[in-house]
């Protein structure tokens, strides 16, 4: 069992998950969210982590994001709403990585001031993430027809050969050694 499903059986479902109304389900989002922060560490910061994660699926959940047309029926003003929804998606939850395992708030300042300097930008690997979006989140549109635009998903086993060249690039190329975060524990 991971701890997204235990998460949702043990404390979502049973706090009354989504059938409470939009009040209680936001509610119970946030606390499940927070829990989640709470069992990665006894820290403020995880705490934060979390309650992050949490006020992003309020705010989707309020503006309605993922309902709507399938991407093959969508036109390509609503495609260009998609790709800057996943890219404002995708550096939404990196932000929270920044969160994650700082030791501190005073840290996570510093980090954060450090990288709105364009000159450490290249340190933390901005052309390999920038790279990421491309191959990951957005769908190639092939040609319309009609109101309709084809999209091309690249298949995983581009996506996968892809991924792992621009780790492996951020791993011999970056300056700094980063460990695994579970290896502090």
């Amino acid at each position: 069992m991971s701890l997204g499903s235990w998460l949702r059986d043990y404390v979502y479902v049973p706090l009354g998950g989504n059938r409470g109304g939009g009040i209680r389900t936001y509610a119970n989002v946030m606390i499940t969210w927070l829990l989640c922060g709470l069992w990665h560490g006894a820290a403020w910061t995880y705490v934060a982590w979390g309650g992050l994660n949490g006020l992003y699926i309020c705010i989707e959940r309020a503006i309605g994001i993922g309902r709507g047309d399938p991407p093959a029926a969508q036109t390509a003003a609503q495609w260009g709403i998609r790709v800057a929804r996943s890219v404002v998606a995708f550096h939404l939850i990196v932000t929270t990585f920044i969160v994650f395992p700082a030791p501190s708030f005073g840290h996570i300042v510093e980090y954060v001031r450090g990288l709105l300097v364009f000159d450490h930008m290249l340190d933390v690997g901005i052309i390999p993430i920038l790279a990421a979006i491309a191959v990951f989140s957005i769908d190639i549109p092939q040609n319309a027809s009609g109101d309709h635009t084809v999209f091309l998903r690249l298949p995983w086993w581009v996506q996968s050969p892809v991924y792992a060249v621009l780790c492996l690039a951020m791993m011999l190329f970056g300056d700094r050694e980063i460990p695994f975060i579970y290896f502090q524990f």
